[in-house]
C-alpha cells in the first residue's frame, strides 16, 4: 500500500509601478549632503570591509519611552488633516527595540492580510492581534517593558519554554558590551520566529555591536539604493537583510530589499511620491527618523505639504502623523531614511488542513494528491519539534490522518515531485501530546518506505524542512 502526494508551489513576483508626483514644499537641494543631526538616540560612522570598502552606517535606538525634552508630534503642531490613503497596519509599543517593533508592526501585518506564519504563537488563534497585550517584561534597572514575541522572544513568554533574545542579548536600555549574557554562560538560542534575532537588534557580540535598544542599516551617502545583496556581498548583514531573512525564515521569497536615504536629506532620494506608491500596492513603509524607527501607513496628498501617517511604538493607537519636508520633525527627529522589503510570493489562505485538528482524512489506501497548494500553510505554536531527522519544526505543514485495523502492516509515503525540500513526521496521540512514530527528510523529497504500522491512528504532518 502506497500513499502519495505530489504538492507543488508556484510562486508570482510582484511588479512595482513607478509614480511620479511634484509639489513645491522643501527638499534636499542637488549636490547637498545628507543633513543628518547625531543625537543620544542616533549616529553616523563609517566600516572599512575586509578588502578595504567603506561603508556608511547609521544606529538607530529609540529609547523605550517618548523623550519629554525633544518637539512635539509633529513639528506643525497642529491637528492634521485625515488621512485619503491608509492601511490597516496593528499596533505595538516598544518592545525589546523600536526598529524590530516596526518591522513586527509589518510583518504582523501581512500576517493578517494572505501571508500565513509570520506569527506562530497561541495568541487569537495564531492570527497576529490588531493590539498588541503580552504584558510586560520587568529588567534588571526595574523597566517594564512591553512583550511581543514577534519583536522579541524570551522564556515563559507565548508558550515558549527555552531562553529566546531576550534572555540572550538584554540587560537594560542603552546597555552595550562587552559581551551580551549569553556569551561564556549558555548556549546562544537559534534565530527564530522574531524579526529581532535576525535584525540583530540588541546583539553586541559576533561583530555587531548593537547596544540595548539599538539596530544599525547600512546606507549609501547619497541618493542611490543600497541593495541587500550588495552588503550580503561582503558578508555583512544589518537591520534591512535581517528583516528580509526573517521573512525567508517562515518561508517566502523577497524581491526588492534596499535602504536608502529620504529626499528630505538628499535630492533624488526616496521620496514622498515612493512613499505614496509604496501605500498604494499594500505595503507599510518602514521610516527611520535621527533617532527613532516608525511605520508608514498611510498618507494626505491633498494638503502641501503632503501629510504621512504612522504607527508609533511610543504609544499602542494609530493615527500619528508628520509633514514630509526637510524642515518638518516628528518628536523633534527629522525623517532620514527607509527600508524596503518586498515579499515575492502573492497571499494565499490557509489550506483547510493546515492544523492537526483539521487533519484531511484518509478512508482508505492508495490514497493520492497530484497537486497542493501550501504556501498558505502555517506553523502552530504547538506543532511538535522532531529533531530526530534534522528538523527542528517545519515550516507551513498540512497535515492527515489515517486510522489503521487488520494487524500489523507496512505503509508507504512519498512526496516525489514536489517543488520544495519537504519532510513527512508520523505522529501519534493527540494535538499538544504527540508521539513521533518516523520521520523522513532528504534533499527535495522524503519517503518512508516499508514502515511498520499497528491497529490504531495517525497523524501524517507534511511541511518545508528547515
Amino acid at each position: 500500500m502506497k500513499v502519495k502526494w505530489q504538492i507543488y508551489l508556484f510562486v508570482s513576483i510582484i511588479l512595482g509601478v513607478a509614480f511620479f508626483y511634484r509639489t513645491n514644499w522643501a527638499a534636499a537641494q542637488e549636490g547637498d549632503p545628507p543633513r543628518f543631526e547625531e543625537n543620544e538616540y542616533f549616529h553616523v560612522e563609517e566600516e572599512l570591509t575586509a578588502n578595504g570598502v567603506t561603508l556608511h552606517k547609521m544606529v538607530i535606538g529609540g529609547p523605550p519611552q517618548r523623550p519629554t525634552l525633544l518637539g512635539t508630534e509633529n513639528s506643525s503642531g497642529g491637528v492634521q488633516a485625515a488621512a485619503t490613503t491608509q492601511l490597516n497596519v496593528p499596533t505595538s509599543e516598544w518592545s525589546f527595540g523600536c526598529s524590530a517593533t516596526s518591522a513586527a508592526m509589518i510583518a504582523g501585518y501581512y500576517d493578517r492580510n494572505g501571508y500565513a506564519n509570520m506569527y506562530v504563537g497561541p495568541t487569537d488563534d495564531g492570527i497576529y492581534p490588531m493590539t498588541s497585550n503580552w504584558g510586560y517584561y520587568v529588567d534588571t534597572a526595574g523597566d517594564s517593558i512591553a512583550k511581543n514575541p514577534l519583536s522579541a522572544s524570551h522564556e515563559g513568554m507565548d508558550g515558549r519554554m527555552t531562553k529566546g533574545g531576550v534572555d540572550d542579548y538584554w540587560v537594560s536600555y542603552d546597555t552595550g558590551g562587552p559581551h551580551d549574557p549569553w556569551y561564556g554562560n549558555w548556549a546562544e538560542h537559534s534565530y527564530e520566529y522574531t524579526t529581532g534575532d535576525f535584525m540583530h537588534t540588541n546583539q553586541w557580540d559576533h561583530g555587531y555591536e548593537n547596544s540595548d535598544g539599538a539596530t544599525s542599516f547600512y546606507y549609501n551617502n547619497n541618493n542611490t539604493k543600497l541593495y541587500c545583496s550588495y552588503i550580503e556581498s561582503f558578508g555583512l548583514s544589518d537591520g534591512t537583510v535581517g528583516f528580509k531573512d526573517f521573512y525567508e525564515s517562515r518561508g517566502y521569497t523577497v524581491s526588492d530589499c534596499f535602504y536608502q536615504l529620504t529626499d528630505t536629506q538628499v535630492s533624488g532620494g526616496f521620496s514622498f511620491a515612493d512613499f505614496k506608491a509604496e501605500i498604494d500596492s499594500g505595503h507599510p513603509v518602514m521610516v527611520h527618523l535621527e533617532g527613532h524607527t516608525i511605520v508608514g501607513t498611510g498618507y494626505n496628498d491633498s494638503v502641501n505639504p503632503p501629510v504621512i501617517y504612522l504607527n508609533d511604538t511610543w504609544n499602542n493607537t494609530p493615527n500619528h502623523s508628520m509633514e514630509w519636508s526637510a524642515t518638518s520633525t516628528y518628536a523633534g527627529m527629522k525623517l532620514a531614511a527607509v527600508s524596503i522589503v518586498h515579499i515575492a510570493d502573492a497571499p494565499y489562505s490557509a489550506p483547510s488542513n493546515d492544523e492537526i485538528t483539521s487533519a484531511q482524512s484518509i478512508s482508505s489506501l492508495p490514497f493520492n494528491v497530484n497537486s497542493a497548494e501550501t504556501r498558505g500553510a502555517s506553523t502552530a505554536y504547538d506543532d511538535p519539534e522532531i529533531n530526530d531527522c534534522g528538523v527542528t519544526k517545519g515550516i507551513g505543514s498540512v497535515w492527515y490522518t489515517y486510522t489503521h485495523s487488520g494487524g500489523n502492516s507496512a505503509i508507504a509515503i512519498d512526496t516525489s515531485g514536489s517543488d520544495f525540500d519537504t519532510f513527512i513526521a508520523i505522529w501519534t496521540g493527540s494535538r499538544g501530546n504527540l508521539t513521533l512514530v518516523g520521520c523522513s527528510n532528504t534533499a527535495n523529497n522524503s519517503e518512508v518506505g516499508g514502515f511498520q504500522i499497528s491497529d490504531g491512528t495517525y497523524y501524517i504532518e507534511i511541511g518545508k524542512a528547515e
